[in-house]
C-alpha cells in the first residue's frame, strides 16, 4: 500500500529527530536508527493507518531521500544560474521541469522537501554525499517545527550540523559547481532548440495533412463534375 502525505510527513519528522549519537558502530547505528524511527512511527502515528515495518519505513526513506537528493541538484543548478526576473516559485518549477525531462517522472515529494530543506540535519546529510553525487539545497539558516497533528506539535531533537568546510573544500566545491553550470547551460539549450524545432515540425505536417486533404476533396469534385456532364441523357427518364 503506498504511504500517504501524511505518512510520508511523520517518517521525515521521526528521521530528523532520532538521534543516534550515544550508538557505536556503524552498522549499529543503521539498526538502531530505524529500529527507533520505527517505535517513533507507531507512537504518533494514527489508530487508522496501515501497520509499517521496519523495512518498509527503510525503503520508503530511501526512495525520499533519492529522489529529494536529484531535485535539490537541480535546484541549486537552477539558483546558480541567477536567472533575473524570476523568484522563488519560477526556480522551484524550472527544477521540477529539469526533473521530469531528465528522469522522465514528476517530483511530487514537495511536501517532504519543505519539511527538510532548511534542516540541519539534512544540510549535515547533503555535505556528506560523494562529490559525484552531491546535490546541495541552498543552505538557510532555520529551523521549523514539524507538526503531527493539528493541535499536536513536537519538540525537534536535531544533530548538529559538522561544522564550516575550510577554504580549499570550498573552492572546490565552487569550480565544479562552474563546471556543471556551464554544462546545464548548454543542455538548457539544447533542450529548448530541440522544442521549438520539434513544434515547428509538428505544425508544419498539420499544415501538409490538411493541404493534403483539400487537394483530395477537390480532385473528387472535379472528378463527380465531369461524370455528370458526361452522362447521356438521352436514355433517362424525367425523374433521372
Amino acid at each position: 500500500m503506498s504511504f500517504t502525505v501524511e505518512e510520508d510527513n511523520l517518517l521525515v519528522s521521526g528521521w530528523l529527530n532520532i538521534s543516534i549519537d550515544a550508538i557505536r558502530g556503524t552498522d549499529q547505528k543503521s539498526t538502531q536508527l530505524w529500529i527507533r524511527i520505527h517505535d517513533y512511527f507507531n507512537t504518533y502515528k494514527n489508530a487508522n493507518w496501515p501497520e509499517r515495518s521496519v523495512g518498509s519505513l527503510t525503503n520508503r526513506w530511501s526512495t525520499i531521500q533519492k529522489v529529494t537528493n536529484k531535485f535539490c541538484g537541480f535546484l541549486a543548478q537552477v539558483e546558480s544560474m541567477h536567472p533575473s526576473g524570476t523568484n522563488e516559485q519560477d526556480k522551484i518549477d524550472k527544477a521540477k521541469a529539469l526533473y521530469r525531462s531528465t528522469q522522465k517522472s514528476n517530483y511530487n515529494l514537495d511536501h517532504c522537501w519543505n519539511l527538510l530543506r532548511y534542516q540541519p540535519k539534512w544540510q549535515v546529510h547533503m555535505d556528506n554525499l560523494p562529490t559525484k553525487r552531491k546535490t546541495g539545497c541552498p543552505t538557510v539558516p532555520a529551523a521549523i517545527a514539524i507538526d503531527v497533528e493539528e493541535n499536536e506539535s513536537m519538540s525537534t531533537n536535531l544533530e548538529r550540523p559538522l561544522g564550516k568546510k575550510s577554504e580549499k573544500q570550498r573552492e572546490r566545491k565552487r569550480k565544479h559547481e562552474e563546471s556543471c553550470n556551464s554544462q546545464f547551460d548548454e543542455k538548457l539549450s539544447n533542450m529548448e532548440a530541440d522544442r521549438r524545432i520539434m513544434m515547428i515540425e509538428r505544425r508544419e505536417t498539420a499544415m501538409k495533412a490538411e493541404k493534403d486533404r483539400a487537394e483530395i476533396i477537390s480532385l473528387k469534385k472535379k472528378k463527380m463534375e465531369m461524370e455528370v456532364m458526361m452522362l447521356n441523357v438521352d436514355n433517362m427518364n424525367a425523374v433521372q
